[in-house]
């Protein structure tokens, strides 16, 4: 569970520095836009993940 623990911290920081690039205006948030769904639905396999793990 510790390396599911780790991918999605990895993920939430991904989407932090993603959204902190699109507000300081490095990137455009259109060309990101995918790749935040994507890390989005990443985080929401990992927090299934590490739910159904917790149970056991």
């Amino acid at each position: 569970m510790n390396k599911y623990s780790i991918a999605f911290k990895e993920a939430n920081e991904t989407i932090y520095w993603i959204k902190i690039m699109i507000k300081s205006e490095l990137v455009s948030k259109s060309k990101f836009q995918n790749l935040i769904e994507e890390n989005e639905r990443i985080i929401k396999i990992l927090t299934t993940s590490i739910n159904k793990l917790k149970e056991k």
